[in-house]
């Protein structure tokens, strides 16, 4: 995907939902890589957040870690950022 080819974007998973959504704004992206000390721990896109504020989430409250997909795909941890996130996006696009 274009996310990838463009370099992975990404958010750390202590980010509030806010936090990953100005920056997927900003990147212009409709996903970020969720990391934790500089390994991918999951995926985290715009209809994620949509659905937290449509369930009455608080995106200053909610951090990226907590509602991050985590069971897309099993990344080796030997797999660089930019291969769990190419790998992830893959499976995380309908």
């Amino acid at each position: 995907g274009a996310l990838v080819q463009r370099g992975t974007v990404t958010v750390a998973t202590s980010a509030t939902l806010r936090d990953a959504a100005v920056v997927m704004e900003r990147e212009e992206v409709g996903a970020v890589v969720v990391v934790v000390d500089g390994r991918a721990a999951g995926v985290l896109s715009e209809r994620d957040v949509v659905g937290a504020v449509a369930n009455g989430e608080d995106v200053d409250d909610v951090r990226a870690g907590d509602v991050m997909a985590v069971d897309v795909v099993s990344a080796s941890v030997d797999d660089t950022v930019e291969q769990a996130a190419a790998a992830m996006l893959a499976g995380n696009i309908p």
